[in-house]
């Protein structure tokens, strides 16, 4: 039997929560997916000029940060001025992340190869330093995401303070980096695709693991 009208349940829980939004068809998953394909292929046309590697991608984190928020991309016209504020401190992120990469992988290379002591005990920390390195990354490229861009200092000294918070992020989101990496090594004509749904995924995972140190972040 029905409820009478005047006894029907409003729409959200009691506690005053936002409704769950409705399930999505097949349609709409469907636009999510080329609209992540499309950011992918965008941030590595913009990231070509190398030093626009990092205004690229804290566009594309950005994007995906408000796609996770709204169900929708920015409008073409918000994503290019937030690639122009963005290009600057990009710059200067790509500079720093290739330096730390190339101390990295020089680090693992000559402890693969026996010039340093150490063997294969050593050879695995260093792996696990550098995945956890990469982790924090991924947790810095969310925070600027979350910031509209920019702010990448700010964003680096949240990301250590949530590694704290929860030591598992890092390694879920190198885990997550190193799947994209592996799919788009193995399949290079997918690598710009893929880099659009690694930009998404990070972003889902750090809001699954993190949930209050976002909203810190947000507010």
């Amino acid at each position: 039997m029905r409820q009478p009208a005047d006894r029907l349940e409003p729409p959200g829980d009691m506690d005053g929560e936002d409704e769950r939004p409705p399930r999505r068809d097949w349609r709409e998953t469907l636009a999510a997916a080329a609209d992540f394909a499309l950011l992918g292929i965008a941030v590595t046309v913009v990231s070509l000029g190398v030093l626009t590697l990092g205004g690229a991608l804290a566009t594309g984190s950005a994007a995906a940060a408000h796609w996770c928020r709204y169900r929708s991309m920015p409008p073409l016209r918000e994503l290019a001025v937030t690639l122009l504020r963005a290009l600057a401190g990009g710059a200067v992120a790509t500079l720093v992340a290739v330096l730390g990469a190339g101390l990295l992988g020089t680090d693992v290379v000559l402890v693969a190869r026996g010039r340093v002591p150490g063997g294969p005990v050593l050879l695995v920390l260093s792996i696990v330093v550098a995945s956890q390195v990469a982790g924090l990354a991924g947790l810095v490229l969310v925070g600027v995401g979350e910031r509209g861009g920019t702010g990448w200092r700010p964003a680096a000294r949240w990301a250590v303070r949530a590694a704290f918070a929860a030591p598992l992020a890092p390694t879920a989101l190198a885990g997550t980096l190193a799947v994209a990496v592996a799919v788009g090594t193995l399949v290079p004509v997918t690598a710009p695709v893929v880099l659009g749904f690694a930009l998404f995924a990070i972003q889902v995972v750090a809001r699954r693991l993190l949930p209050d140190e976002l909203a810190a972040l947000r507010s």
